[in-house]
């Protein structure tokens, strides 16, 4: 019903879907990707744009609400699993890799343009560093003996093993 330009079972423009997509492969309400349901320009299950992604991605591949990433929740050009940017992450990532809110870089929760597990800004640690490559809030020049980061103040965090 109601497609133009794909094969769809409804509403679709341009593309593959079973209802409401545009332009992609997806089973609703898709544009220029493949979802299940109201994504564009991605693959994903529900409302994705330019990501592959299960809900509403933007631009990445995730599960939910992702923009340019891949992830599984609201990520933006990143792979997380929920809600990151421009990063992989498993949640609210932007610009990096991460389990859960990182941006620009690689870690498991809330880190900024660093491969850390959590709330790392610019540097690669296992929590809260900014701007280093530590285990646990090394300083700048990578010293396992001091939890000192001078100019680069830490940001309170929860241990997550």
């Amino acid at each position: 019903s109601s497609t133009r330009w794909g094969r769809a079972s409804s509403s679709t423009r341009w593309g593959r879907a079973s209802s409401s997509t545009r332009w992609r492969r997806a089973s609703s309400s898709t544009r220029w990707r493949r979802a299940s349901s109201s994504t564009r320009w991605d693959r994903a299950s529900s409302s994705t744009r330019w990501g592959r992604a299960s809900s509403s991605t933007r631009w990445g591949r995730a599960s939910s609400s992702t923009r340019w990433g891949r992830a599984s929740s609201s990520t933006r050009w990143g792979r997380a699993s929920s809600s990151t940017r421009w990063g992989r992450a498993s949640s609210s990532t932007r610009w990096g890799r991460a389990s859960s809110s990182t941006r620009w870089d690689r870690a498991s929760s809330s880190t900024r343009w660093d491969r850390a597990s959590s709330s790392t800004r610019w540097g690669r640690a296992s929590s809260s560093t900014r701007w280093d490559r530590p285990l646990r809030q090394r300083n700048i020049d990578f010293k396992e003996t001091k939890l000192n980061l001078l100019a680069f103040p830490t940001v309170p965090h929860v241990e997550q093993l």
